[in-house]
């Protein structure tokens, strides 16, 4: 999306995130950049791709005002429109604390003059110069890119496409090299048994990494991860109502949990929490997933009489997720755990999740 400002005006808001995904944690994930002013630039926040990036708007910095922010872009198209033939024009990125050069390009003046800016984000505080010299001297614009670390990783990420129409599935015949989705996180394996989900949820915008370029794939996921996750999978919708006192206005998971809780998808503890932070067991992910199943209109009927009792542990399952985890299971959305065991109180590590979230699109994609 390009933001145009006039006389010399420079804003971009940038997340690299949750979370992001993995294009923007190839870059490091500073979290929430706010770019100031200067004047006369037309700037394009994009994709590695080349695309243009697109704004969403959320009160990241915690102040009550929702901005744009670019969850995915990891370049900027630096344009100047008025450049004059006979002067040199340099795009540079420093960081703010070392002065170490992230960036630098030179041009002569062309008009209209155009830099596409890639560099590595730094966590903290950058600045980017635009530096003009001619036969009378140079002058030189400083902006400050000022950085909000870890201004959460599960922002909402650009909309996928809903896995119920036509998911992107390069997982399928990935080779496992540096084109892997998962070679920009320093904590993945492409060769583990997680490869096929990781590397579906990230290639469709549906999970994204943490701060220092990781995935975390086995840490716990909190029930609002789960949601926004699935707020994700079905093209962010607006409007519900999230009237849980632990869920305030603004926050990054407040219009997911609105909409899920309205469409019933999701229930509270309770009339006025939703807990949040709480993570997510693996029967209460079912349950998410099962209801979101019915939400979808999908058939989960025949699915509900599965036997469970081949699991050692399957008399641990609460009673009020015994449906759940037999169309889950006979669904072929979760598997064991391993030795006899489905450990439906365990908290459903992320790597789990993505690769049920992966196995249910391929159901729905199955259904349709």
């Amino acid at each position: 999306m390009k933001k145009r400002m006039g006389s010399f005006a420079l804003c971009l808001l940038l997340l690299i995130c949750c979370g992001a995904d993995a294009l923007a944690a190839q870059h490091g994930d500073p979290g929430f950049y706010d770019v100031g002013s200067a004047s006369g630039l037309v700037i394009e926040p994009l994709l590695s791709s080349g695309e243009p990036a697109n704004a969403v708007l959320c009160d990241v910095d915690g102040d009550g005002v929702k901005e744009d922010f670019y969850p995915n872009s990891v370049m900027l198209r630096v344009t100047v429109p008025a450049a004059e033939s006979g002067k040199q024009y340099m795009i540079q990125v420093r960081d703010a604390e070392t002065g170490e050069v992230l960036y630098v390009d030179q041009r002569a003046g062309v008009s209209p003059l155009r830099f596409t800016a890639d560099f590595l984000l730094p966590d903290r505080n950058a600045e980017l110069r635009l530096i003009v010299s001619s036969t009378d001297g140079s002058a030189a614009v400083s902006v400050p890119l000022r950085c909000t670390p870890g201004a959460a990783s599960e922002q909402p990420g650009p909309g996928p496409v809903p896995p119920w129409q036509e998911p992107v599935t390069g997982y399928i015949d990935c080779p496992g090299d540096k084109t892997c989705a998962m070679t920009a996180f320093s904590d993945l394996d492409p060769a583990a048994w997680y490869h096929d989900g990781i590397h579906f949820v990230l290639e469709n915008g549906i999970m994204n990494g943490y701060d220092g370029g990781i995935f975390g794939p086995n840490r716990s996921t909190s029930r609002a991860m789960i949601v926004t996750m699935l707020w994700r999978m079905e093209g962010r919708p607006t409007g519900g109502d999230a009237s849980f006192r632990d869920v305030p206005d603004g926050t990054w998971y407040s219009e997911a949990v609105g909409w899920a809780s309205s469409e019933h998808i999701v229930d509270g503890y309770g009339p006025d929490r939703f807990g949040p932070d709480d993570n997510a067991t693996r029967e209460q992910l079912a349950a998410i997933l099962w209801r979101y199943a019915r939400y979808r209109g999908m058939d989960v009927s025949d699915a509900e009489d599965t036997d469970i009792g081949g699991f050692d542990d399957a008399s641990a399952v609460s009673a009020w997720a015994v449906g759940a985890m037999r169309w889950a299971c006979g669904a072929g959305i979760i598997h064991g755990t391993g030795n006899g065991l489905i450990s439906p109180r365990l908290d459903a590590t992320r790597a789990q999740v993505a690769t049920m979230l992966m196995r249910f699109s391929v159901s729905v994609s199955a259904q349709r």
